[in-house]
């Protein structure tokens, strides 16, 4: 890490820290290495932060078991867990990604993504299963989809990541 990333790093921490510190909605920027302007926001129950810079990424995190909505752009199709929350959702250019977490066990999300998946189209081109949980790569038409489920001490996390990839 370069001292002017640090920098950066330590600028957008305070950034955050001073959004969450304060009970009320409240916003502020910071400027990055590229000097570009990243804004960062607090909802006012303190619930959110969200963070979005000049060039569109968007990331949204939720505190406590809120969620965040789901970001602009995610596959229809894909669906969310029932009874998840959705801890943290982003966007750029060509993907979105969203975090869920239920207390369900990871067998039972990896059998309904397993299935969700195939019955809505997408390929299933890869799965990996570790003592740590499992990960599925699927396709459909031009997006590839990376999900991985694992368990955590609270409960289980889903990660899933849609990158629509230009040219096919």
């Amino acid at each position: 890490m370069t001292l002017h990333s640090f920098k950066h790093l330590v600028g957008l921490l305070f950034a955050v820290v001073l959004c969450v510190g304060c009970g009320r909605s409240s916003s502020t920027s910071t400027t990055g290495p590229d000097d570009k302007k990243t804004a960062v926001a607090k909802n006012t129950a303190g619930e959110e932060v969200s963070f979005k810079s000049q060039t569109g990424e968007d990331v949204r995190y939720a505190g406590g078991k809120t969620s965040v909505a789901m970001p602009k752009g995610f596959p229809g199709e894909v669906a969310v867990y029932p009874k998840a929350t959705i801890a943290m959702s982003a966007t750029d250019k060509n993907s979105v990604m969203v975090v869920l977490n239920t207390a369900d066990a990871p067998e039972k999300a990896q059998a309904f993504y397993k299935d969700c998946l195939e019955k809505n189209g997408w390929k299933i081109s890869s799965s990996l299963n570790t003592a740590q949980g499992t990960i599925f790569v699927a396709e459909k038409k031009n997006r590839k989809l990376t999900l991985t489920v694992t368990s955590e001490s609270e409960g289980t996390v889903i990660q899933i990541a849609v990158i629509e990839e230009e040219g096919k």
